[in-house]
């Protein structure tokens, strides 16, 4: 079936003429460009536009680093926060 259908993809481009052939060749160097633009703005998308970045050690340190002190900090903003609820419903009383 396979061959039967290139064989028909064949014949029939042998028998087109100059003008679908030069159509045909606008339609697909139109269609390589629109890919390409679409390939570029891809890279410059999450996670493509860090590739670099991710292979340098020193920067993934650095983020690891930088999202441990948060979570340091978020930690230490929740303890705060279940002390001042301590202290609320020691005062008040629990509802």
């Amino acid at each position: 079936m396979y061959n039967e259908q290139l064989k028909s993809r064949e014949t029939a481009e042998k028998e087109l003429n100059e003008e679908d052939l030069l159509l045909q060749t606008a339609l697909l160097t139109q269609g390589i460009k629109e890919l390409e633009k679409q390939i570029a703005e891809l890279e410059n998308d999450f996670p493509f536009n860090i590739a670099n970045k991710i292979r340098d050690e020193d920067w993934i340190q650095e983020k690891q680093d930088s999202l441990r002190k948060e979570i340091e900090d978020l930690q230490q903003y929740l303890k705060e926060k279940q002390a001042d609820y301590e202290i609320i419903k020691d005062t008040y009383g629990s509802a």
